[in-house]
C-alpha cells in the first residue's frame, strides 16, 4: 500500500532520510530557502522543480508528480469552494488534507478548519 502524503512531508522526510542540509539539496538548482518554502508547504514545486529535484532526493518523478497534482487539485478546489462560500466542500477538503498531512500539528490546524467550516455551514443553511 502506498502512504498517501503531500509534497511536502515527502521533500522534507526523503532529505532528512539522506541527511542532507537544504543548502545541500538545493545546490546549483536553487535557494535554500526555495526548500524551506516547499517543505513548510508555503509553495509547490513547479514541473521543472521536479525535473530538477527528484534525481538529486532519488524520488522516482512520476510518483513525485502524482503527489504534487492531487495537492495542485485539492487547493485549487478548497479555494473555489471557499470563493463560493461552499462551506460543506470546503470542510470536506480541509479535511482531507488533516488525512494526508502526516504532521500533526499541521494535521490538527486542517482539521480544526474542516470543523469551523462545518459550523459555519449549519449556521447558513
Amino acid at each position: 500500500m502506498i502512504k498517501v502524503v503531500t509534497p511536502r512531508h515527502l521533500l522534507y522526510t526523503t532529505r532528512k532520510s539522506q541527511n542532507l542540509s537544504r543548502r545541500e539539496v538545493a545546490e546549483g538548482i536553487c535557494a535554500a530557502s526555495t526548500i524551506a518554502q516547499y517543505e513548510l508547504g508555503h509553495l509547490t514545486p513547479t514541473d521543472k522543480m521536479l525535473d530538477l529535484l527528484c534525481p538529486r532526493l532519488g524520488i522516482e518523478r512520476a510518483y513525485m508528480a502524482l503527489v504534487v497534482a492531487v495537492h495542485r487539485k485539492i487547493m485549487k478546489d478548497l479555494s473555489h469552494a471557499c470563493k463560493m462560500g461552499d462551506y460543506n466542500t470546503a470542510g470536506r477538503l480541509f479535511a482531507e488534507l488533516a488525512r494526508r498531512e502526516q504532521m500533526p500539528s499541521v494535521a490538527e490546524r486542517y482539521a480544526e478548519t474542516a470543523l469551523s467550516c462545518m459550523r459555519i455551514m449549519l449556521r447558513v443553511d
